[in-house]
């Protein structure tokens, strides 16, 4: 009788317990990073929600519109002052993903960045040690990004309705309306 009491009843309100107390205490760290988010950029809409362990730089750089959502472990960064981050109405990041906006990123309406996405908006030439050299990047409204994308820096737009398959490798321009995947990403078909 106390062999079935302690490995189901009692384990399992144990289990319960832990799990819920889990939860809680993720949503109030949710919660935290957001408000220092939220008061530390330059501007901030409505309904914006940035999960815990958050990075950014420059916060003075970002604008962040209504309805925002940012994953969890996500890394804002720059290496130039210059540059900024603009995200608009309904915009998702996924978990994991790093977003370069040392030559400005703008990301429309309605978009979705997946898991683990990265922009990079910079290089350094042939000779790492250079200073970088900024590359904007404007993003369309309406755009998935697969999970594992990588946009390199000689993208500097991506059309608006277009997807961007799991696992891309972007080196150039995506045209609107259409959909691109591989490594380096080509063109699959017109939406």
């Amino acid at each position: 009788m106390i062999r079935k009491f302690w490995n189901y009843s009692f384990l399992g309100f144990f289990g319960l317990f832990y799990l819920s107390l889990s939860k809680l205490l993720n949503l109030f760290l949710d919660k935290i990073s957001t408000l220092g988010f939220v008061f530390n950029i330059s501007y901030c809409g409505r309904n914006v929600i940035a999960r815990r362990c958050l990075t950014y730089r420059y916060p003075n750089s970002i604008k962040v519109f209504d309805n925002v959502e940012i994953g969890e472990h996500v890394f804002l960064t720059s290496e130039l002052n210059s540059g900024t981050l603009v995200f608009h109405d309904n915009v998702t990041i996924g978990r994991y993903s790093k977003l370069d906006f040392s030559g400005g990123i703008e990301i429309h309406e309605n978009s979705l960045l997946s898991e683990n996405v990265n922009i990079q908006t910079h290089d350094h030439g042939l000779n790492p040690k250079n200073s970088p050299i900024a590359k904007s990047l404007v993003i369309g409204k309406n755009v998935w990004i697969g999970m594992n994308s990588l946009i390199l820096s000689n993208c500097f737009s991506i059309g608006e309705n277009s997807i961007i398959g799991a696992g891309s490798i972007v080196t150039g321009d995506i045209p609107p309306n259409s959909i691109y995947a591989g490594n380096p990403a080509k063109f699959i078909r017109n939406l």
